[in-house]
């Protein structure tokens, strides 16, 4: 997963879009999908500033369970030390939930 959305992103800066647009242009097709993008970017602040040093990645997934899941992650990037997270935000669409116990 984490090859698959380096490349989404690398694409989006190749097009000179911010990651969110154009994830959520790829998505027009998915509503669900796009749903738990602006779920997750909005509840993160996707767009406001960050200190110095820190950034924002984001992921969408599809899961074969019909789910669907974004994240957005605040990473702080350290010189001498081990870069930092800082906050995950996540939101999820599973689907039909069903118990299958009796």
């Amino acid at each position: 997963m984490f090859v698959v959305e380096s490349f989404v992103d690398e694409l989006a800066a190749a097009a000179k879009q911010d990651p969110v647009a154009y994830r959520r242009a790829l998505l027009r097709k998915s509503p669900r999908a796009r749903a738990v993008l602006d779920a997750a970017t909005t509840a993160a602040g996707w767009g406001k500033r960050l200190p110095a040093g820190w950034g924002r990645g984001v992921s969408v997934l599809y899961s074969g369970w019909d789910s669907y899941l974004a994240q957005v992650a605040e990473v702080e990037s350290r010189r001498r030390e081990r870069s930092a997270v800082h906050r995950v935000v996540c939101a999820v669409d599973c689907g039909t939930v069903v118990n299958p116990t009796p």
